[in-house]
């Protein structure tokens, strides 16, 4: 009886937080709301605020997608590490070289995002046409999770509207984007890969990895090259669209630890 009081008691608990959460993320949307209202009102066009936000929402969605895709491609960076192959638009990061282990954490995967999005999205943001409105992005700053099946940023923006010699600026604090995603299973199947290596550096199951990226709905290609002893990896949504989001990177073998099955 005792056991099944203090099951009812986390239960009740668990339900107090998630409503606590719900009521958070309300409260945050609806302040951003009524942020947007007050300044659009200042200038007189306040009948306009569903229009921006659902622009200012798009431009944010955009923008993560555009994160994720050319993140990915450089195996999670989004500035250049010292360890990589230099191909000219873009590059290719060293997750294992002869030894060294060089993979990204989660966190500086998703702390490169976020600076993607900081970089990028005012170019999305001061496109952005409604009426005789032009916009500025003043500040940003972003926070990026990578969750299982999706990528969420909380961004805080500074925003000058601007409509004739009128001008008006808007603080939009914790604004939400979601995505989903398969990044944070692309990188589980890395983390394997590399992590493969610190037991064995001449062993990898492939058959392992198969299994892993099929129960993930993913597909992991290797094309290796000779000299150097080099693998490139490529971690791949499973997935009809023609644009798949992937997570690519190389290791570098000695000739007498080319990794084999």
């Amino acid at each position: 009886m005792k056991k099944r009081g203090q099951v009812s008691v986390l239960i009740i608990v668990a339900i107090m937080v998630i409503v606590a959460v719900a009521v958070y993320l309300s409260l945050s949307n609806q302040s951003s709301t009524n942020n947007l209202r007050s300044a659009l009102s200042k200038i007189g066009i306040s009948q306009q605020v569903n229009v921006l936000e659902n622009s200012i929402g798009e431009c944010l969605k955009t923008t993560l997608d555009d994160a994720i895709g050319v993140i990915g491609i450089q195996g999670g960076f989004y500035t250049r590490p010292e360890a990589s192959e230099d191909l000219g638009i873009t590059f290719i990061p060293y997750y294992y070289d002869q030894g060294s282990f060089l993979q990204p954490s989660l966190n500086k995967i998703e702390s490169e995002i976020s600076d993607f999005v900081n970089e990028f999205l005012p170019f999305c943001i001061e496109d952005i046409v409604i009426e005789d409105i032009l916009l500025k992005q003043e500040s940003i700053k972003t926070i990026t999770k990578i969750n299982p099946g999706e990528v969420e940023i909380q961004s805080d923006m500074q925003i000058t509207l601007s409509k004739g010699d009128q001008t008006t600026l808007i603080e939009l604090t914790s604004y939400p984007t979601r995505l989903n995603s398969k990044l944070n299973e692309m990188y589980e199947i890395s983390e394997y890969i590399i992590d493969s290596h610190r037991g064995d550096p001449e062993f990898i199951c492939i058959n392992c990895m198969a299994d892993m990226a099929e129960e993930k709905g993913l597909f992991v290609d290797m094309l290796s090259f000779e000299v150097p002893f080099t693998t490139l990896f490529i971690i791949s949504e499973d997935t009809d669209s023609t644009d798949p989001k992937i997570l690519e990177f190389l290791n570098k073998y000695p000739e007498s630890e080319t990794p084999i099955e």
